[in-house]
């Protein structure tokens, strides 16, 4: 019967032919950039997966070195350099180092001996390691103690983001040596609206927090140059 019909609609030129069904093609996941990294919850944002996210994404990556980024180094170095502050020859240390750029900004006008970083996202230490392979990167939690000690030791725009910035601040001071200088940056609580940040600190809270919590210490605290960031200098007395 078949062939019958298909010889009869062959008369008309038309051809009967089996149509195979095509094997279903699963589409690959598509990556998709984080376009604004919104915030819903400091507490929720400031977590190893959260910030995982945020140093494995490709967009954030390639503009992570903004100009505002850049002038903010400038500003940390041109504070070292005013106050005769000498980085060469020294092991730099920086907590909360993310991608290293702050490390390689400093190397490139100091011949430091060596640099190192901490972070507890592993996505941003991976990311470290490939921007500087000579420095010495690995994961750890601020939180927990630190058994060596550096000549210089930077954390940036770290402790607003901690639910217990004094017990950080703690576990820096251990890592000084009677020479050390520690150096520590926030933004300006007077003007900082970052719903990602758990502190805000004004100029005198954060001198207030920084002298209660580094008793017998040298310090000097201030405002960066823009007066966006504050910064305290510590040293041994």
């Amino acid at each position: 019967m078949k062939k019958i019909i298909k010889d009869f609609f062959a008369l008309f030129g038309i051809g009967i032919y089996k149509i195979k069904k095509k094997a279903e093609v699963k589409p690959k996941p598509e990556y998709k950039p984080i376009k604004d990294f919104e915030v819903v919850s400091a507490f929720h944002h400031n977590t190893p997966e959260r910030m995982n996210d945020f140093f494995s994404d490709p967009e954030h990556l390639e503009n992570y070195m903004s100009e505002v980024r850049l002038e903010f180094y400038k500003q940390i170095r041109d504070y070292f350099k005013e106050k005769n502050i000498d980085l060469n020859d020294k092991e730099i240390l920086d907590v909360g180092c993310g991608t290293g750029h702050l490390l390689m900004f400093i190397s490139e006008y100091f011949k430091v001996k060596k640099m190192f970083g901490l972070d507890f996202s592993d996505a941003a230490v991976s990311v470290a390691r490939e921007n500087i392979p000579e420095g010495e990167f690995n994961v750890h939690d601020i939180y927990k103690a630190h058994d060596r000690k550096y000549d210089v030791i930077f954390c940036t725009e770290v402790l607003e983001h901690l639910s217990y910035p004094d017990e950080a601040l703690n576990n820096l001071l251990q890592l000084m040596n009677k020479d050390s200088v520690l150096y520590l940056t926030t933004p300006n609580g007077r003007t900082d609206t970052y719903k990602g940040h758990i502190n805000y600190w004004g100029p005198e809270g954060w001198e207030l927090f920084i002298k209660k919590n580094c008793k017998g210490m040298n310090i000097e605290t201030g405002l960066l140059v823009n007066s966006r960031f504050n910064y305290a200098c510590l040293k041994n007395n």
